[in-house]
């Protein structure tokens, strides 16, 4: 029996499906499929062809994910790369490197005199310290008084208030931690901008004269001749990435080791830079890479194998098997991914069995 097609034509707000007399048998007389070829037909979605042969299906699921997020990396051509401070007017504080200098991503080059602010930081690491040794002292007393409580009913008012003293405490202490952490972030922002670190493994070519002696954020200070690959992306997903931290490239089945350059954030996007360390270099013919990193672990949602996905366009859909034994098409909305099995948040139902690609 030869090759038979879904073809799907979508209108205004419904997506009609139709059928050949043939595919009505092939679905009566077998159990599944195997794809062939694609047809492109102008206004419908492009849907493979199948051989009689078999058919795959996998059944929606409820259980546990551990979220994988994936940002797609390009290719960017060595060049050279200008080094600024991010701030103007502070006095020059260490050089560590010389023009002709062979340098590393990642490398811290040069930094201003920033005495001050690293001592402030260096306060605030020991304010947070003594308050999570508060925070878990109070912790301590709430639960012996919760307890205390459950033992002497008799008096419950002064039970109440006595919880209600630990809770206050603690409720302080939380909110002073959160106060210290981000002041330790933006102290810890403005300390990176008295830094500059090398974006790719490269050659200093050039380092500004230092007559002035402070800095100037418009002026370039250090000019890197960039050697190897970089790779660029963006996202717009939740990420916690860190300038200089390695980090995994993956390209098809290969991976390989990189560092993060640079990473810079504009409302909810990040944007970053990436350098295949040392002694790697992308296959020939090989235009990017990605990098993968988990959100943490989604509870209780359905998911199905990722291979049951159709895709068109900006819609996602899932073809299920009726009781009739015929393919109904359904538009879904997707969630957390992992390498084999993607969340579906709306369109399908536990135990649904829908086809696999």
């Amino acid at each position: 029996m030869t090759g038979l097609y879904w073809r799907v034509k979508m209108k205004k707000r419904r997506i009609q499906r139709r059928m050949t007399g043939t595919w009505l048998c092939l679905f009566v007389l077998l159990a599944g499929c195997s794809p062939m070829q694609e047809e492109s037909v102008e206004n419908k979605i492009v849907i493979p062809s199948y051989e009689a042969t078999q058919l795959h299906t996998g059944t929606v699921k409820r259980g546990n994910l551990i979220s994988e997020e994936r940002m797609h990396l390009h290719a960017q051509a060595a060049d050279t790369q200008e080094l600024y401070f991010g701030i103007s007017g502070i006095p020059y504080g260490e050089v560590f490197v010389e023009e002709g200098d062979v340098v590393e991503a990642g490398e811290l080059l040069a930094r201003l005199s920033c005495k001050e602010l690293e001592a402030e930081l260096i306060s605030l690491e020991a304010e947070e310290k003594e308050l999570a040794i508060e925070i878990e002292h109070a912790k301590e007393l709430l639960l012996q008084a919760e307890e205390k409580s459950e033992l002497n009913e008799d008096d419950e008012m002064t039970n109440q208030d006595e919880i209600s003293r630990c809770k206050l405490a603690l409720d302080g202490f939380l909110s002073d931690l959160a106060v210290n952490q981000a002041t330790m972030a933006e102290k810890q922002a403005l300390l990176e901008k008295h830094r500059i670190y090398a974006d790719a493994d490269g050659v200093v070519t050039k380092i500004a004269d230092t007559g002035g002696g402070v800095s100037d954020e418009k002026l370039p200070f250090i000019v890197l001749e960039t050697e190897g690959e970089v790779l660029v992306g963006d996202t717009g997903e939740v990420c916690s990435f860190v300038r200089g931290e390695s980090i995994l490239v993956y390209v098809g089945e290969e991976v390989y080791p990189a560092v993060l350059t640079q990473v810079s954030k504009e409302g909810e996007r990040t944007e970053v830079r990436v350098s295949l360390q040392s002694g790697y270099s992308l296959p020939e013919g090989k235009k990017g890479g990605e990098i993968r990193w988990s959100n943490g672990t989604v509870e209780n949602v359905l998911y199905v194998p990722k291979e049951a996905l159709v895709s068109v366009e900006e819609a996602t859909y899932v073809y299920e098997v009726a009781n009739d034994g015929l393919p109904e098409l359904r538009e879904v909305k997707t969630g957390a991914r992992t390498d084999a099995f993607v969340e579906l948040t709306e369109g399908v139902t536990e135990d649904m069995e829908v086809v696999l690609y």
